[in-house]
């Protein structure tokens, strides 16, 4: 019985990382995306508009 929770905690455990895992990398990619967007509106405002 202790057993078989203990497994079930383990799963819910892992579960969890890989969930933490996949949000962590979706934000770092949504701050790169952004970064870019605002390097290159930068870029764009500095070169259109002299």
């Amino acid at each position: 019985m202790i057993q078989r929770s203990l497994g079930c905690y383990n799963q819910l455990l892992e579960a969890q990382e890989q969930f933490l895992n996949s949000v962590y990398v979706r934000l770092r990619t949504m701050i790169r995306l952004i970064g870019l967007n605002r390097t290159l509106g930068a870029r764009y405002l500095f070169d259109g508009h002299e």
